[in-house]
């Protein structure tokens, strides 16, 4: 019987743990909502950099 106890306590952690964390994602919003709201454009990308050859060629 001690082994139906253990299990069943776990089933009921899980159970309440699920319940809180769902509750919570409804209350909590999501960062990405909060970023679009505060800045509704995305956000420009930066050129790529320009870099010299590291073993440039001479020319004669």
């Amino acid at each position: 019987m001690n082994f139906f106890d253990k299990l069943a306590l776990n089933r009921l952690i899980s159970i309440v743990l699920n319940f809180i964390l769902n509750v919570l994602k409804l209350i909590v919003p999501k960062k990405s909502n909060e970023l679009d709201d505060i800045n509704p454009f995305p956000p420009i990308p930066k050129p790529p950099l320009k870099r010299k050859p590291l073993f440039p060629r001479i020319k004669k």
